[in-house]
């Protein structure tokens, strides 16, 4: 995937209810069984919480910088940044692309699937 051609789509498109993101991160498999990324829950109440925060904190004029453990930080991270400037562009610089989705995905961790929930 080239960056530069690549769509980043409004997290906050995904990020408006508890079930999408769930919804999102989970996908039908060739049985119609459900499969979900691991730590689904955890990783929606975390984004909407840091979506929420980094929003906050750009809205009064902070510059947020956000470390941690995950990967998945960067959805809401991502979310709440795009939430106050719609029009800003990623540049997205990882050892891994994190592009994963739960039917790609042998290990099913959420966080290797954050890319590929920004870019729908």
């Amino acid at each position: 995937m080239s960056c530069q051609n690549s769509n980043l789509h409004n997290p906050e498109d995904y990020l408006t209810s508890d079930s999408s993101v769930s919804d999102y991160m989970s996908g039908a498999s060739s049985e119609d069984e459900t499969i979900e990324a691991k730590n689904i829950l955890n990783v929606m109440s975390s984004s909407i919480s840091l979506r929420n925060q980094t929003f906050k904190a750009l809205r009064e004029g902070y510059y947020p910088i956000v470390l941690g453990g995950d990967h998945s930080q960067a959805i809401g991270s991502i979310a709440g940044m795009k939430r106050f400037m719609p029009e800003a562009k990623i540049i997205w610089i990882d050892a891994h692309i994190d592009a994963n989705t739960p039917e790609s995905s042998p290990s099913r961790n959420a966080h290797g699937m954050p890319l590929a929930y920004l870019t729908g």
